[in-house]
């Protein structure tokens, strides 16, 4: 998966262009990386890094690592499948509606919030 899918994926699930931008950085790093490489990769300043990493840690995303008198930051283990289920609960939620009302034109809505149901239930992962 390239950098560019990743980013359009972390768009897609509502993210800001700053927010992808560094989770972009860290779904790609192979290592846990320190403040001043994510700095470095992104080219924001220290202090909009500083402040998004803190926004992705209370959204528990994004975890440090303590090595030594290091910090080192990645994404937290399944970060980027729970982001998806809860979009997919979002997703349901507001086609719901849709599929109680008969819609002759598209009869496939009733069957999409089915395997919605299935998918978040973890029938269908």
């Amino acid at each position: 998966m390239s950098d560019v899918e990743v980013m359009r994926l972390f768009l897609k699930l509502g993210f800001t262009l700053s927010a992808a931008t560094v989770l972009t950085v860290l779904f790609s790093a192979k290592n846990p990386m320190c403040f001043g490489e994510i700095v470095k990769a992104t080219g924001y300043a220290k202090g909009h890094v500083s402040q998004i990493l803190k926004q992705l840690e209370a959204r528990k995303i994004v975890e440090r690592i303590y090595e030594g008198k290091k910090v080192r930051f990645r994404l937290k283990k399944n970060a980027l499948s729970e982001l998806l289920l809860e979009h997919l609960i979002e997703i349901k939620k507001s086609i719901e509606p849709f599929a109680m009302q008969p819609f002759p034109q598209d009869d496939r809505i009733k069957k999409l919030v089915e395997k919605l149901n299935e998918a978040i239930s973890g029938d269908g992962i």
